[in-house]
């Protein structure tokens, strides 16, 4: 079976507001954040199975 991610709208602000902290930090640091971010979320396209349903067929 295949799935898609689907985000709700407030993610990209909220990947925004992460993002800007993790800068403010330390410089790369948010680069960082976005690297593991997309790194689960390649590993959740890869094996949805390993992950609990939520509802009905939500992941």
């Amino acid at each position: 079976m295949n799935y898609v991610l689907v985000f709700r709208p407030e993610v990209r602000e909220e990947l925004d507001d992460a993002y800007n902290w993790y800068q403010s930090q330390q410089t790369g640091l948010g680069d960082e954040f976005l690297d593991c971010v997309d790194n689960m979320l390649n590993r959740i396209c890869q094996m949805p199975e390993s992950y609990a349903v939520v509802y009905l067929d939500v992941r």
